[in-house]
């Protein structure tokens, strides 16, 4: 059984990571969008169409589940894949990082880009579960660019995310939060610097790899992770290596008029 998985860049990276630590046999294809990166400040069309047609190229190499690994696309573009391919396992983020989230408090922060933020459906998901539940949503735009460039232990990441957790404490008094893009994990540490330590930190890729191994379909007889890239295989490659400790040569797609080629 094979999983595809996509993100605008190498933020779906760190899904991955859990995945293959959950299911060490996992047989993965995965695609960063990083020509299109941030998707977090585009409009929510334009995302639903890069979605909808990396889905496309994804089925096409013949995967047996999609894992949107990318908040802001699951915010607007997981029901359209899901009734476009109503008979395949199509799942987005957002769903667990919100059951995760209240399985330790009923007060609950939410660090995402601008366009998740302004989508509501961290929100949305976590109310209609729980109907009581507080939730403060604080959009930190300048993460993504930080960790795209590379720059997750510089003073301005520091900068950047001192000033978001004390923005969003000051919202609620917070039980955990939830990192709402799949390249905040990578800001972790600087997190955990500034977050108060009674407060749980929610990285969804963690339950989604969980829920992947509980369905016991996607062992193989060993790991394979193919990795494609819109722009950059080179710096895509070598974060892999970092990130997964695998050795992979990224191999380029290209967009043409609309097509991922």
């Amino acid at each position: 059984m094979i999983i595809g998985m996509y993100d605008s860049g190498i933020g779906g990276l760190t899904v991955a990571k859990e995945v293959i630590n959950q299911i060490p046999t996992a047989n993965i294809i995965y695609i960063a969008d990083n020509f299109n990166v941030p998707y977090g400040d585009k409009e929510g069309c334009l995302i639903r169409s890069f979605s909808c047609e990396i889905s496309k190229y994804l089925l096409s190499r013949d995967v047996d589940t999609i894992c949107i690994a990318c908040n802001m696309s699951t915010a607007v573009s997981l029901e359209t894949i899901k009734e476009m391919y109503p008979n395949k396992k199509i799942y987005g983020t957002i769903e667990f990082g919100a059951k995760d989230a209240l399985k330790y408090t009923d007060k609950i922060g939410v660090l995402a880009t601008v366009g998740t933020v302004k989508s509501g459906a961290y929100t949305q998901f976590i109310k209609n579960l729980n109907p009581n539940a507080v939730v403060k949503e604080e959009p930190a735009p300048e993460f993504v660019p930080l960790v795209e460039k590379g720059m997750c232990n510089s003073v301005e990441a520091d900068r950047s995310v001192k000033e978001h957790i004390e923005n969003i404490i000051k919202k609620c008094d917070i039980g955990a939060l939830i990192l709402g893009c799949t390249h905040y994990p990578y800001l972790t540490d600087l997190i955990k610097k500034y977050l108060p330590k009674s407060v749980e930190i929610i990285n969804p890729a963690v339950s989604m790899a969980r829920f992947l191994r509980e369905e016991n379909i996607y062992n193989n007889n060993s790991l394979s992770f193919e990795c494609y890239a819109t722009k950059d295989i080179e710096q895509v490659s070598l974060v892999c290596e970092n990130v997964l400790n695998l050795k992979v040569e990224c191999k380029p797609l290209s967009w043409n008029k609309g097509i991922l080629m």
